[in-house]
């Protein structure tokens, strides 16, 4: 995702400069009369394809979309509808596992939209869904939806972004890998080639700049551009942007004038012009017009977050800090008319304090705040978990905001708690720096108590290791003591040498985290993550190890305990799904499969754990092969 953010602004940046121009080779029949030289008639510049459009609302892509007096959303696996004057809300389809929540969209009587189950982050099995709007003809369109996706820093996996409709073609987008359906009065969809599609109209090298990208929603999908401008945004590998006419191909640079363009990073549209931000405070105007230039339409006093737009402006999030402090406290929401006036803030919102310290406003990513309708809605830390929040536009500065819903809870709350411990150098003592966060449940039934004295147990085995481990450290530290001295930092120099050696062992660390991560009525699924280092080594290097408990008997459970296949059937169905993702089992390797410390429970399937180097090089990470419960027999009452 940064690679993506990095790669979009580039774009910006070379495509505000010097936009190269298309091949004169389209995939479509385009008449370029603008490169000839020709001077125009009248009517060819009343017939252009790039002006303004009315006044239009379309939250397609975002994480609400609303429609007939009902708002729609898929946040933490449950896809649900709203009634926008009663919250009142219907569950159409609720996923095995957690979704990121934008894979839908609406079109005509149906809402269609992607679950990618919670197996294996190679090779995985995406579903693409239709279902009506009232809840009913749930249909599987597709259960092997091409994978365009790949794990970001090793934990967390994103498939396709974006999901739009355009006439009877369904689109599928990621970056540069588009997938295509066509749908059919039936209710059917079969691919598409994507030659067919509108993607047929873009000129030779250059392809859709689009939106619902997670942090720059100023890029916008082909269908969305096609639907509501008539025209689409392309670019080239250089950076060139241009638009292109949906129907016709003809096209149009669009370029900033003069050379500097430092800092731009992020392009808008509106019914009635673009909106470039340039230096994250200059925001620039330019006509929908062809050959219009840019002007500067409204200089902001610090960031400003678009977040939609009415009849009579733009609207804007902003961050807001407490008095005379640079600590932000929230965001306020804001109106800029289309002549570059500022309104007073309209509301003021709070994100999560602790996303605060990793992201702007305490919000989870610039998507996370749309205006639609007549309500601001945003998305915002909740009392077990995160919060859909929203708050009317016309009594924003005086109600409260409404809480719609609270999705991925925390799957602690009511059930375990964390004693947190850390040990570092200090005073005369120089140890390892270890960060220890034990994970104990509430003792409310027997089981919890037989849980929670395996977990002492397993504490203490590790806190023993650390006593050992640490005489090594401080004994390394010591014998190498000639050589390690040279990264004393210059300030510590003079300080005594046990100063310095404390130094050099805060360059170290090994944390151990257990968390949850499964819980249902009858299973609890914990997982142990130790992160070490030694300085200077290369790398760090991390370790899982998984731990199933009954919660009815507290007892902790193996693969066998559940399933009622043989060991050696076992093993072949776990080297078979390991060739499955591409990371086969070496020889030998199949019998890992029956190992318990492996063994862990999703909500789609069952999961084997391996670090990294197991499977695959440190660089590729850690593994974890999630195979669906049909693959085994499973034991009566599971």
């Amino acid at each position: 995702m940064r690679k993506t953010m990095i790669w979009l602004t580039v774009c910006l940046l070379a495509a505000v400069t010097a936009c190269t121009e298309p091949s004169k080779e389209s995939k479509a029949d385009t008449s370029r009369t603008e490169n000839s030289g020709a001077e125009k008639t009248d009517l060819e510049e009343k017939e252009s394809p790039f002006g303004n459009v009315p006044y239009f609302q379309d939250n397609t892509g975002r994480l609400v979309q609303s429609e007939d007096g009902y708002f729609y959303g898929y946040w933490g696996g449950v896809l649900a509808r709203y009634d926008v004057d009663t919250l009142e809300r219907q569950v159409l389809y609720e996923a095995g596992s957690e979704q990121r929540g934008n894979l839908f969209c609406l079109y005509g009587d149906y809402v269609y939209f992607l679950e990618v189950p919670d197996i294996s982050p190679f090779g995985k099995k995406i579903l693409l869904y239709r279902v009506k709007k009232d809840g009913t003809d749930l249909t599987l369109l597709d259960e092997n939806v091409d994978d365009a996706g790949e794990l970001y820093d090793r934990y967390e996996y994103q498939s396709y972004l974006g999901m739009d409709i355009y006439e009877d073609i369904l689109y599928l987008v990621r970056e540069k890998i588009v997938t295509c359906y066509r749908l059919d009065v039936t209710g059917g969809a079969e691919r598409a080639d994507i030659a067919d599609t509108l993607y047929g109209v873009l000129p030779d090298g250059y392809y859709a700049a689009r939106s619902n990208d997670y942090y720059y929603p100023s890029w916008y999908t082909i269908p969305y551009c096609a639907r509501n401008f008539g025209f689409i945004i392309a670019c080239n590998e250089e950076g060139g942007l241009c638009r292109v006419a949906a129907d016709s191909g003809e096209w149009e640079d669009i370029a900033l004038s003069g050379d500097d363009a430092t800092g731009v990073s992020a392009l808008y549209l509106t019914h009635e012009a673009m909106y470039l931000n340039r230096e994250g405070t200059l925001w620039l105007r330019r006509s929908m017009e062809k050959g219009s230039d840019w002007e500067l339409w409204y200089e902001a006093p610090q960031n400003l977050y678009f977040c939609g737009y009415d009849e009579e402006g733009i609207y804007f999030v902003e961050p807001s800090y407490e008095a005379g402090t640079q600590v932000r406290n929230g965001a306020a929401l804001c109106h800029i008319t289309w002549d570059g006036r500022r309104e007073e803030v309209l509301a003021s919102v709070f994100g999560s304090k602790e996303t605060a310290e990793w992201q702007p406003l305490g919000f989870y990513s610039y998507r996370d705040f749309w205006v639609t309708g007549d309500y601001f809605y945003y998305f915002a830390a909740a009392d077990g978990g995160d919060g859909v929040y929203r708050t009317q536009l016309s009594q924003a500065a005086s109600e409260e905001p409404q809480l719609i819903a609270i999705y991925r809870k925390d799957k602690m709350a009511g059930t375990a708690y964390i004693e947190h411990t850390e040990v570092k150098p200090e005073g005369d003592m120089l140890v390892m720096p270890t960060q220890f966060d034990k994970l104990y449940l509430y003792e409310k039934t027997e089981a919890d108590k037989k849980i929670n004295a395996f977990l002492k147990a397993l504490y203490e085995e590790y806190e023993a290791y650390w006593e050992e481990d640490n005489e090594r450290f401080c004994e390394g530290i010591r014998e190498d003591w000639e050589w390690l001295k040279q990264w004393v930092p210059e300030e510590l120099a003079d300080a005594e040498e046990l100063v310095q050696m404390q130094d050099i062992a805060e360059c170290s660390y090994d944390n151990i985290e257990v968390f949850i991560s499964y819980i249902d009525e009858r299973y609890l699924v914990l997982c142990l993550l130790e992160d070490s280092y030694w300085f200077p080594g290369a790398h760090g290097m991390y370790w899982y190890k998984c731990y199933v408990f009954d919660r009815a008997t507290g007892e902790r459970l193996a693969i066998t305990d559940l399933v009622d296949n043989t060991e050696e059937e076992i093993m072949a169905i776990a080297a078979e799904y390991a060739e499955m993702i591409g990371r086969p089992y070496s020889e030998g390797q199949e019998q890992t499969a029956l190992e318990q410390d492996r063994f862990f429970l999703t909500g789609d399937g069952i999961g084997l754990s391996y670090d990294v180097y197991e499977l695959a090089s440190y660089a590729e990470g850690a593994t974890d092969i999630v195979i669906p419960f049909e693959a085994f027999r499973m034991k009566e009452g599971f």
